[in-house]
């Protein structure tokens, strides 16, 4: 009964955060980072002295103290504390996140839970989304005016925080939803699949359409997609220089237009906070407040780098960077120490 509690609980949190704006809003963060703490320490008091203690691996947990360690490091060189202990909040809280999750959803049925709840919220999600384009509020206009007004309009995010942010959650389910389809309960995934791919068409987002086309076919798992790449080596070469191309000419579309390249200044100014600050960086989550003394070119301001690997370098330096790496890496090798968890988890890993 307790791991279903729990993984209900975690379930609501993060149904919770979409909501309320991606626990961007102060107060339902100070309510996610509270819900979290007592969830963390009940699942590892359960884990440790319950009736079916299992005991803790400590392997990744100690990988995620030093990249706790190394933020808090950079805490200490913060040009903005106060920043910097919110930007904390948000990296511990997702650490506790990952460790909650690794224990409670071991077991398939409370995973499928979670996507019955995550496959309702990308519903309301893409509804909303459809609302902000105005869908909704003039059924008698014409579908080509319309679709010119959708064309026109920047993108919405729905309840997150930002266009950015929403695609990426609709990316992390779509492939899993998408697998399900192939089993039970089939016209509940497959709407669910459907709509999340819709979702991200309507997020206007064009690296989420390629990811989507770039994934689909590896939805079956790594070994058929490979497997047919061994007997059609010509074909399988063909399109993935149709893939390379495809990418080479959105990447100069989009930073041809005069908004898109603003990224591109963006990185510049990150990586100049690097280039002064390589061990620690500007503190974690400083990159709004030092941007003002890094802005290169005459681009608009910005809060993100839009590049989380020149933010991390430009927020934690060398420190920072290298213990997330170093988690990456002990993370991979757990996962291809055993092959059957890859294969039987592959869309989670997709996502």
């Amino acid at each position: 009964m307790r791991p279903r509690i729990f993984s209900g609980g975690l379930t609501a949190l993060i149904v919770f955060c979409a909501l309320a704006n991606g626990g961007h809003d102060l107060w339902a963060a100070t309510l996610v980072y509270l819900s979290l703490l007592c969830l963390g320490i009940a699942v590892l008091f359960d884990h440790c002295w319950g009736e079916r203690a299992q005991g803790v691996s400590i392997s990744l947990p100690a990988a995620l103290t030093c990249v706790a360690a190394a933020l808090a490091v950079s805490f200490r060189y913060s040009v903005h504390p106060e920043e910097s202990w919110l930007a904390m909040m948000d990296w511990l809280a997702a650490i506790l996140v990952f460790l909650i999750a690794q224990n409670i959803f071991r077991e398939k049925r409370f995973l499928d839970d979670l996507l019955a709840a995550a496959a309702a919220l990308l519903c309301f999600e893409t509804a909303l989304i459809l609302y902000q384009h105005d869908f909704f509020a003039a059924p008698g206009i014409e579908p080509g005016l319309w679709l010119v007004r959708y064309v026109l309009k920047p993108q919405v995010p729905g309840t997150l925080v930002n266009s950015s942010a929403a695609t990426a959650f609709f990316l992390l389910w779509t492939p899993v939803l998408a697998a399900q389809a192939m089993g039970k309960r089939r016209w509940f995934w497959t709407l669910g699949a459907v709509i999340a791919v819709l979702g991200v068409i309507c997020l206007k987002s064009t690296w989420g359409m390629i990811c989507l086309a770039a994934a689909a076919p590896f939805l079956a798992g790594p070994r058929p997609a490979l497997d047919w790449m061994k007997r059609r080596p010509r074909i399988a070469a063909a399109a993935a220089a149709g893939v390379a191309i495809l990418i080479g000419a959105t990447l100069f579309l989009k930073f041809s237009h005069l908004d898109n390249s603003a990224r591109l200044y963006w990185w510049a100014s990150g990586l100049m906070m690097f280039r002064d600050h390589p061990w620690f960086g500007v503190g974690i989550g400083n990159f709004p407040s030092a941007y003002q003394a890094y802005k290169v070119g005459a681009v608009q301001n910005t809060l993100y780098a839009h590049n989380n690997v020149v933010s991390l370098l430009a927020e934690t330096g060398i420190a920072g960077a290298a213990s997330v790496a170093v988690f990456l890496l002990l993370f991979l090798r757990r996962l291809l120490g055993d092959k059957n968890v890859v294969f039987e988890r592959w869309p989670y890993l997709l996502g």
